[in-house]
């Protein structure tokens, strides 16, 4: 009988960082900018003001995670992205113009939902490491075996801590994951409603959800079939 918001609106299909962080812990993020960013003046002294408010903002939304020089650089990251988007702006839409790229268009959207996701992703790498040296030291290691072949190479992907099989699992259940999302996105319904009204969605996420248990749950993620 309870109503809480949406704390997170689909973060990772935002095109800025500034919509990423209007759907990414929408609780939190209204709390730094009600209590912190607009105390401090928000953006009505001038541009240089506003990208000082956002520095300081995201300077205290990272400490407020850690006491730790990688939580910093994770908020400093963020505020950074923000702030060349906003300088960038009027560039890229001339950009754009020159190009002819329609405004809203699929490969628009594509290009900025990409360039956010990496950006917010390689910012993550910071906020999970121990410690700044951590983080760098993850940096360091993914520039210098940096290669576009790799995707194809067995040895690299598998060797993450995932057998060929447990992938194959996981991403059937990242495409139903994706399904339920957007039928309850396009059709403005809750979950729950949307199992009881389809038979064949509910019975293939009980049969999905079981063979999950299963296999991660008594064989782990090492497992032959």
């Amino acid at each position: 009988g309870f109503t809480f918001k949406e704390n997170f609106f689909y973060p990772y299909v935002s095109k800025s960082i500034t919509e990423f962080w209007r759907r990414w812990h929408i609780s939190m993020g209204t709390w730094f900018r009600e209590y912190v960013y607009i105390p401090l003046g928000g953006n009505r002294k001038g541009n240089v003001r506003r990208y000082i408010n956002i520095i300081i903002t995201f300077l205290v939304s990272g400490l407020w995670h850690g006491a730790g020089f990688n939580f910093f650089v994770w908020g400093i990251l963020h505020a950074i992205y923000q702030i060349i988007g906003s300088v960038t702006l009027p560039i890229r839409k001339k950009i754009k113009g020159l190009l002819e790229i329609k405004e809203g268009s699929f490969a628009e959207r594509f290009y900025q939902i990409f360039i956010t996701f990496n950006l917010t992703t390689f910012a993550w790498i910071f906020f999970r490491a121990e410690g700044l040296k951590g983080g760098v030291a993850y940096v360091k290691n993914m520039l210098d075996s940096f290669s576009l072949w790799a995707v194809f190479d067995e040895s690299v992907i598998f060797g993450c801590g995932l057998s060929q099989n447990a992938m194959l699992v996981l991403f059937f259940n990242v495409i139903v994951m994706f399904a339920v999302e957007h039928m309850k996105k396009s059709q403005e319904e809750s979950v729950s409603s949307l199992l009881d009204t389809h038979f064949i969605l509910r019975w293939g996420i009980y049969v999905l959800l079981i063979f999950d248990v299963l296999f991660f749950g008594v064989y782990g993620t090492e497992f032959d079939m």
